[in-house]
């Protein structure tokens, strides 16, 4: 890499805020993945059209449950899966078709 671009965003400057009290939500285990679904439903009707949603697991053993739980099962059509058991090329195509409109995104480390 021999050249450098720097570009303003196109957006203005960023205004998200972080806060402890509206952005952090501690779940009973029987509670979380009924409580993960609520927050992807939010995020998806946050704005006036609907926003893809990234939701990171600590591996694909939580990931799976969470896919494969009753909670989740409306919004399979729209979900897509990015994990370790994926080949290089497999993630980098789900990684460019994740940013579309109410797509959902479950990814491991």
């Amino acid at each position: 890499l021999k050249v450098h671009t720097y570009m303003p965003s196109l957006y203005g400057p960023n205004q998200n805020k972080f806060s402890q009290q509206n952005d952090i939500q501690v779940s009973s285990i029987e509670r979380f993945h009924e409580d993960l679904k609520n927050e992807i439903i939010k995020r998806l009707k946050d704005h006036a059209s609907p926003r893809c949603v990234f939701v990171f697991f600590e591996n694909s053993l939580k990931l799976t449950s969470f896919y494969e739980c009753d909670e989740f099962q409306p919004f399979k059509t729209k979900a897509r899966i990015v994990s370790e058991q994926l080949t290089f090329k497999e993630k980098e195509a789900e990684i460019v078709r994740a940013p579309q409109s109410g797509r959902i995104t479950l990814l491991s480390k």
